[in-house]
């Protein structure tokens, strides 16, 4: 069995990655910018105004394994309290801290563009690097935020600080210095292909939130949920072009009048965007809500009928499994389809295409019978994507690495 570092300046879902590199092998560490471990900055932390800012940074399966440091700890929140001012300093603190476990272990696990010089130093001393790539490749992604620049009149700008050539370059070097890329979606999969061998690829979805201990709770709320009322709308995520939400803005425009209510959740990522924010308060049959706690959330699912998602490329999309979660077909474009099955759970269309977006509404608010069923697939089909799962997969990934 060989020895694995995972390296990771945040958490995500890394946690499920290196529960899955356990059941590979005990001789893992996690390596992270902060974790719990209740020393004097943890306690320091907790009897602040800030406790927030540390929630869910602790996972009692995973902590015998994990490595910290005060002095990136401390970086760490700094960052997190004053991003324009620390977040390059921690970024460089917590490679130089870590790159010493680089050279103790034999495979180094790493997650996007976060860790460009960690990636390097492993592959100078001729480690095995298995990298998450979690979203699609940048260079494609701008090249389809720039079709919409153009179509909505947006500044050139805009794609370059979302997309800098910065980046660009250090995705290209991290997935060729890397032996093994994990992706999420088809989506991510296919946008690597121009720059990578295919042999290299392996395609995993995430988990759902679902869990033995509320199945039944669940269950039972999708079927005394009404169907006679308003067919309420729901999207949840980032106010932006890349998110489509224009598009559902303008599908919400052409339904006005019809007994159909949309909610948009979601804060906008530049200051462009505020004009997407501006064209929901102005729709009278949509409201607008900046933020929700996700605690909270399951609120919202349950109280919608169906759930939009119109991104025009992404690494998974969280939300659409959160919704199937709770019994919420989804109608999505072709970049964030996730794992939506079209015409079982939900309806696939075209990226930009409003008019099968309306039709699909439409068809949903007159066919309530169809609706209540796709609802029940949904819930029925998220039940394949558990976390569990996930890590079943990462731990045969490692399995194939003994060949290496």
């Amino acid at each position: 069995m060989k020895k694995v570092a995972l390296f990771h300046p945040y958490k995500h879902h890394s946690y499920y990655s290196l529960k899955g590199i356990a059941q590979y092998t005990n001789k893992v560490i996690g390596v992270y910018g902060y974790y719990y471990k209740d020393d004097i900055l943890d306690k320091l932390v907790l009897k602040s105004k800030h406790k927030k800012k540390i929630e869910g940074y602790e996972d009692k399966q995973i902590s015998d394994s994990i490595k910290t440091s005060l002095l990136v700890k401390g970086l760490y929140l700094l960052n997190k309290f004053i991003p324009t001012k620390f977040k390059s300093l921690y970024f460089k603190g917590f490679q130089r801290w870590s790159k010493k476990f680089i050279k103790q272990n034999e495979v180094i696990h790493v997650l996007q563009d976060y860790l460009n010089e960690t990636v390097r130093w492993a592959y100078e001393q001729k480690k095995i690097i298995v990298y998450e790539h979690i979203q699609p490749f940048a260079s494609y992604q701008k090249e389809k935020l720039m079709e919409e620049i153009v179509k909505f009149n947006y500044p050139k700008e805009y794609a370059d600080v979302k997309f800098p050539d910065e980046m660009i370059e250090k995705q290209i070097e991290n997935i060729k210095m890397s032996n093994i890329i994990i992706v999420a979606s088809q989506a991510t999969y296919n946008s690597l292909l121009p720059y990578v061998n295919e042999e290299k690829l392996r395609l995993i979805p995430y988990g759902s939130i679902i869990s033995n201990s509320n199945i039944d709770e669940i269950k039972n709320r999708i079927k005394h949920k009404k169907t006679t009322d308003a067919l309420r709308i729901l999207y949840v995520g980032a106010f932006n072009l890349t998110k489509g939400v224009q598009y559902i803005i303008e599908a919400a425009k052409q339904l006005v009048g019809e007994n159909i209510e949309f909610t948009f959740i979601g804060k906008p990522t530049f200051e462009q965007d505020k004009v997407l924010v501006n064209a929901v308060r102005n729709l009278s049959n949509a409201k607008y809500i900046e933020s929700v706690p996700h605690v909270e959330m399951y609120k919202q699912y349950c109280a919608h009928d169906i759930f939009v998602f119109e991104a025009l490329f992404e690494g998974f999309g969280m939300v659409t499994l959160e919704a199937m979660t709770y019994g919420l077909p989804c109608i999505v474009a072709d970049g964030g389809k996730g794992v939506i099955v079209h015409g079982e759970d939900g309806y696939v269309h075209p990226n930009g295409d409003v008019n099968a977006l309306v039709n699909y509404i439409k068809y949903l608010n007159k066919e309530r019978e169809v609706l209540k069923k796709m609802g029940e697939k949904a819930f029925q089909n998220v039940q394949n994507y558990t976390w569990k799962r996930y890590e079943n997969e990462i731990e045969k990934i490692y399995l194939e690495l003994e060949k290496l």
